[in-house]
């Protein structure tokens, strides 16, 4: 028993990565057991398995790489009604679905999207997979790129989906729909590479279909600069030259480019004259000799940055990217990078807050990029470069129908290409049936001559030439009766390829009259809803300042009230102290009056006091 049969009877949850080399045996094993591998891939995504996922789907991939033919047709091959190619699909679709956020968070989701690079390897698979997964795979590129965590993934699933539609006129057919989604990319995103493989894309489109553009949300120069990308060798050079123009003339903040005239490691020549670009979580250098081609670094790998008195920008890597490797390691004195700039970029860099990018992005971390020093985009970084030739048969095979119409154009304008097609026409049909009269007389003559006996060659010989002067005349007639037909076949396919011509010149014109009268529409609209909101803004900042006006009455109204009150209540109290005082006065003077009354009254007091007067009358006359 193989070791990876050992290892595909243990449970799933037990699984441990395999590293081994694969042999012959090894393979069979697997290529017996895809059915029963991918159903246990698909468990382990649903049940959130990441090393059992990472194993399993690592020994198909490992398959696939090394006998491609032998994997399609397991695939595809039915196996109890199912195939295994359904549930590659079902497993894929469960990873790019929504639902599948945070599984893609635990696996190396570049590495799993260059696997399936693997399987589109065959043409049949690569437009079947497509069917299912290009929807999937733009939601995840748009996704990816305005996250702006790992550069990685959204190179990937770009490299991803440029492999599922060149030389795929079904799945280009299937991806124009996404070219909204794609654009918007191009436009959001600050990585130079990104926005060179969304081009490509949207380059591709193009190329199989002209309305690409002409629906497209771009900017004009954008439009102006694909429409005029030419296709060959220096394809990815003049795509490079386009964004920068772009890029230059939108004044991006989170994206800033520089030219540099040398870039050294240690006492060794990197390259030339070149472009860098900055954004908020990378620095990309282009490399000059191989176009597209690029040394990606993400500001994790910057161990330290300075400016030196020289105009040189001076990187300490801590991480060696690998197409460096050769020339530079970590060790003390061989991990710099120096970049040696112009006094307008080196002021320039100084200014543009590059170092606090990499600050910040050192200090929060990345979640997303291993510091294992794989540093992997180099392989992603080929994908693009080493295909300047395969864009361009990819092109040419795309466009078949536009030089069929070209073609077709030239052969208008070329009377005598048409005479000769008709005189051809015309030949192969006499002769055709110059050998069905020369085959007809053949047999009259043996049905005449079934009896007798022919020796010799001189009836043969009379026989042939018969024969062929029937041949020729009826093939004389044959062309006087068909030449009238051809010329009139010709004359109307003439006239309808200028009906055609003409009919879609004006179906071509009323669309653009159609757009434009679109985009005017939606200009007004949105002039009209700015003056709207406008009027709105202004009715709310009226309600609000009649509000603070109401507000300020309400609040002196209150002042007033309760100063009115406090008075009242103080006049009231003093009122009120003034009659008490009055009261108790005269409460005092009437009990002062009744107590008199009183006594003046009582009949004792008014005896006593005549008695007073008696005595005191009679003491005066002793």
């Amino acid at each position: 028993m193989s070791s990876v049969q050992e290892l595909l009877r243990l449970p799933i949850d037990k699984l441990y990565p395999y590293e081994q080399p694969l042999n012959q045996l090894d393979e069979s094993v697997i290529l017996g057991e895809c059915g029963a591998i991918l159903r246990k891939c698909l468990y382990a995504v649903r049940y959130m398995l990441i090393v059992p996922f990472n194993t399993l789907f690592s020994l198909l991939v490992r398959v696939a790489d090394r006998a491609p033919e032998k994997m399609t047709r397991v695939l595809l091959e039915p196996i109890d009604g199912d195939r295994p190619f359904d549930l590659l699909v079902n497993m894929c679709g469960m990873l790019l679905s929504p639902s599948g956020k945070r599984f893609r968070r635990g696996i190396d989701m570049g590495t799993f999207l260059r696997h399936i690079q693997t399987f589109c390897c065959n043409p049949l698979l690569r437009d079947s997979l497509g069917e299912f997964l290009l929807d999937g795979l733009i939601t995840l590129l748009c996704e990816t790129a305005e996250e702006e965590d790992d550069y990685r993934q959204p190179r990937e699933c770009a490299s991803l989906l440029i492999t599922f539609i060149r030389g795929s006129k079904i799945n280009k057919d299937r991806m124009s729909s996404g070219c909204r989604e794609i654009e918007r990319t191009l436009t959001g995103s600050t990585d130079i590479y990104l926005q060179m493989q969304c081009v490509e894309l949207i380059y591709r489109l193009y190329i199989h279909n002209r309305m690409v553009l002409a629906s497209s949300t771009l900017c004009e120069s954008l439009k102006k600069g694909i429409a005029r990308l030419p296709n060959n060798e220096s394809l990815l050079e003049s795509m490079e030259l386009m964004l920068h123009s772009y890029n230059v003339e939108r004044q991006a903040t989170r994206m800033h480019q520089f030219t540099v005239f040398l870039i050294e490691a240690g006492n060794v020549e990197v390259c030339g004259h070149t472009r860098i670009y900055f954004s908020p979580l990378i620095l990309v250098i282009m490399l000059p000799q191989c176009a597209g081609d690029n040394i990606t670094i993400p500001y994790e790998h910057v161990q330290g940055i300075r400016m030196s008195r020289d105009c040189k920008l001076v990187l300490r890597l801590h991480v060696i990217p690998p197409k460096l490797l050769n020339i530079m390691s970590t060790e003390a004195g061989k991990c710099t990078l120096l970049i040696s700039l112009t006094q307008t970029a080196f002021n320039a860099i100084r200014s543009a807050g590059i170092h606090d990018w990499i600050t910040a992005r050192k200090r929060r971390g990345s979640t997303a990029l291993k510091s294992s020093g794989s540093n992997y985009p180099a392989k992603v970084d080929r994908k693009i470069t080493a295909e300047p030739k395969e864009i361009s048969r990819g092109a040419r095979e795309n466009v078949s129908d536009t030089y069929l119409r070209i073609a077709a154009a030239c052969s208008e304008g070329d009377g005598q290409t048409s005479l000769r097609h008709r005189d051809a026409d015309a030949d192969r049909l006499s002769h055709q049936n110059g050998l069905l009269s020369s085959q007809g007389i053949k047999d009259e003559c043996q049905k005449d001559g079934g009896t007798m006996e022919v020796d010799g060659t001189g009836m043969l010989d009379e026989l042939h030439e018969i024969a062929t002067q029937k041949a020729t005349r009826m093939r004389d007639d044959c062309r006087c009766k068909l030449q009238p037909a051809v010329d009139s076949l010709n004359e109307e396919i003439e006239r309808m390829r200028r009906t055609n011509a003409s009919e879609r010149d004006a179906f071509e014109a009323s669309v653009r009259e159609e757009l434009n009268t679109i985009r005017r529409i939606e200009g007004q609209v949105t002039e009209r809803a700015t003056e709207c909101v406008q009027l709105l803004n202004q009715e709310l900042e009226g309600i609000q300042e009649l509000g603070e006006l109401l507000k300020n009455e309400i609040e002196k109204l209150r002042d007033c009230l309760v100063s009115k009150l406090h008075q009242s209540e103080t006049t009231e109290v003093e009122s009120l102290t003034q009659v008490k005082s009055w009261v108790d006065a005269e409460m005092k003077s009437m009990k002062e009056k009744l107590a008199q009354v009183i006594t003046s009254t009582n009949p004792l007091s008014i005896l006593t006091a005549r008695l007073s007067q008696q005595g005191s009358a009679t003491v005066g006359k002793f």
